[in-house]
């Protein structure tokens, strides 16, 4: 296989990418950050994932030696950030810790070559120098305690259980109330979809190569269908930019039969989906539009919220919707949990009142308690996460102006 077709086969797949990388970096969604900040990472590990191996392969990675063995580690970040992408894309949501097991066969590999990673860059040189072109790609035996070409193949059965996950959880998503999240949502659907299926295109080429050998054919194969995944994937971001909006309206869980919609196909779902103590249901946008109308006039003219032990039960009695329904709006539309807005509209109300000078008399537990908080140290600790000062600290600085 000619070599310069193949630089020029990488050099254009580089061109593309960096292309796709700039569009979802410049107009991501702000609407959905956590899915926004999740599909830029992926481009740009897309992107880092081929100029490494590039470097490799013209042997100018000799100039980068540091960079030598890093690929794998965006290969191994890849299609875990791309199954929460889809996850936060149909149900945003606070990441967590528990998130971070996406990560342990990253540790794995991070751990077993540690001591290769301190090497000096000649020593990495040296290393680089005396490896088969073969032994570069897929033998991966500078470990510490894995043998040689462990770590490729855990790869890529963590990047085929990672896509069986994603396209699971995308069939799933797109079986809740099917007509209506169509209905509202064809291009980014429709996205999800391409992006999934061209992922195909980066996970099985490689996977072929490790079961029947590696050769100038084989990475041909995998830059090519490499090149197609990114034209793909390119020509919706530059078709269709609406979508990295994300997905309108919230799936959430029902909590009464009424709120499941005719024609849901709950029982089309997995076994163990089926099997849920309740049904998913998908708010349209024009049901959370009503809500956000309902709750600002409710929590703006009527403050329950100054009331000690305000709950979301309190606030679906008053405003007739479901407590199901608030915290699918709450997550969806404003990004944070039931307590942490109330939280903030307290937070507001005492700055108000700072403003208009009616607290300069009063303790911090007077305040605390006539704002809504349970204790002085919740409510110092709240309006510190919120403004990053002290009630003391916001007081007195308001004061200096």
């Amino acid at each position: 296989m000619n070599t310069q077709l193949i630089s020029y086969l990488y050099i254009a797949t580089i061109t593309l990418l960096f292309i796709v990388c700039i569009i979802s970096t410049a107009r991501r969604s702000n609407a959905n950050q956590t899915a926004g900040i999740l599909l830029v990472l992926l481009y740009w590990l897309f992107l880092f994932g081929t100029i490494v191996p590039f470097l490799i392969f013209t042997g100018n990675i000799i100039y980068l030696p540091h960079l030598f063995r890093t690929t794998h580690i965006a290969s191994l970040i890849y299609l875990p950030l791309s199954y929460l992408y889809i996850s936060q894309s149909f149900t945003p949501r606070r990441l967590q810790y528990k998130d971070l097991l996406h990560l342990l066969p990253l540790l794995i590999y991070l751990v077993d070559y540690f001591p290769f990673f301190i090497k000096t860059g000649s020593e990495k040189v040296a290393i680089y120098q005396q490896l088969s072109t073969i032994q570069r790609d897929i033998s991966f035996q500078e470990g510490w305690f894995m043998p040689p070409k462990s770590h490729v193949v855990i790869r890529y059965v963590q990047m085929i259980i990672y896509w069986i996950l994603q396209f699971r959880l995308l069939r799933i998503s797109m079986g809740v109330s099917s007509k209506s999240v169509l209905k509202e949502n064809p291009d980014q659907i429709k996205w999800l979809c391409w992006f999934t299926g061209s992922q195909l295109l980066i996970i099985l080429p490689p996977f072929t190569s490790l079961l029947l050998g590696f050769d100038m054919s084989t990475r041909f194969l995998i830059l090519v269908s490499s090149l197609v995944s990114g034209c793909i994937q390119c020509y919706f971001l530059l078709m269709h930019p609406e979508i990295l909006y994300g997905i309108k309206g919230a799936i959430i869980e029902a909590d009464t039969p009424e709120l499941v919609e005719e024609g849901t196909e709950t029982k089309n779902l997995p076994p163990q989906e089926s099997s849920r103590s309740a049904p998913l249901y998908y708010m349209s946008e024009a049901l959370l539009d009503s809500i956000q109308i309902e709750l600002d006039q409710y929590l703006t003219h009527s403050k329950p919220y100054l009331k000690q032990g305000f709950n979301m039960a309190e606030l679906a009695k008053a405003t007739q919707f479901s407590v199901h329904q608030l915290s699918g709006y709450i997550n969806k539309r404003c990004n944070m949990n039931f307590y942490s807005l109330i939280n903030q509209f307290r937070i507001n109300y005492c700055k108000e009142k700072f403003e208009s000078k009616e607290y300069l008399d009063k303790t911090l537990e007077a305040i605390a308690q006539e704002s809504g908080f349970q204790s002085r140290s919740t409510f110092i600790r709240a309006f510190k996460k919120s403004t990053g000062l002290t009630p003391t600290e916001y007081i007195r600085n308001m004061n200096l102006q």
